[in-house]
């Protein structure tokens, strides 16, 4: 049994990878963000999961929301990173020098609002229900996702 950080979770599913200064495998480092190679690697076989599942449980609670989407009357709290690592519309949205990439809220014309939380939930959990009347393109919003 490992602990990653203290007080955190514990883990029983990490893996151990060898990798030789030849691997084209890399890891970037948090100090200088340069690709490094080391010997052994520590890799959580489902780290992606569990992060989705924690910022689930962020949105459900309010927490740490750094936008607010409008829809209709809906006011639907969202984490940025979330929306646009899983959109290209809303990574152009979030990252590029438009007003909305500054607003806390940001109102989103001719969207239909149910169908924007079913897309702000497919963002957090990668699933989708079913939507009966949709008044946009849900392609426009997920992308190639």
């Amino acid at each position: 049994m490992v602990r990653l950080f203290p007080g955190g979770e514990e883990c029983n599913n990490l893996r151990l990878l060898k990798m030789t200064s030849n691997s084209s495998q890399t890891l970037s480092s948090c100090a200088s963000m340069e690709p490094c190679v080391p010997e052994e690697l520590f890799q959580a076989l489902s780290h992606a999961e569990h992060t989705f599942r924690r910022m689930e449980t962020y949105l459900r609670t309010r927490q740490l929301c750094d936008v607010v989407l409008l829809a209709g009357d809906r006011r639907i709290p969202a984490h940025r990173l979330v929306l646009s690592s899983v959109s290209d519309y809303f990574a152009a949205m979030f990252t590029s020098d438009v007003r909305e990439a500054k607003q806390e809220e940001v109102k989103m014309e001719g969207v239909d609002p149910d169908a924007l939380w079913v897309l702000v939930q497919y963002a957090y959990t990668g699933k989708v229900l079913k939507v009966t009347a949709i008044s946009t393109d849900p392609q426009k919003l997920i992308s190639d996702h």
